[in-house]
């Protein structure tokens, strides 16, 4: 069965409002988060003391700046 060009014009507008959508609430998923981190002190630092604790086996992973690196 062939898709006529209404068809598939209409599946590429349905895609690109999707990823729009899609994108608009990663963002506000930052947003809060980003929003959350900000006002509760208490969650600020139990990030910082699980980022500076977490070890597996004998490899340290140090999350700084947003970047994840083993340490052997």
């Amino acid at each position: 069965m062939k898709l006529t060009t209404r068809e598939k014009s209409a599946l590429i507008m349905e895609a690109f409002v999707t990823i729009v959508i899609l994108l608009l609430v990663n963002l506000s998923v930052i947003v809060i988060l980003n929003d959350m981190i900000q006002t509760n002190p208490g969650l600020q630092d139990g990030i910082f003391i699980i980022k500076r604790s977490m070890v597996i086996g004998r490899t340290t992973i140090s999350c700084g700046a947003g970047r994840i690196f083993l340490l052997a």
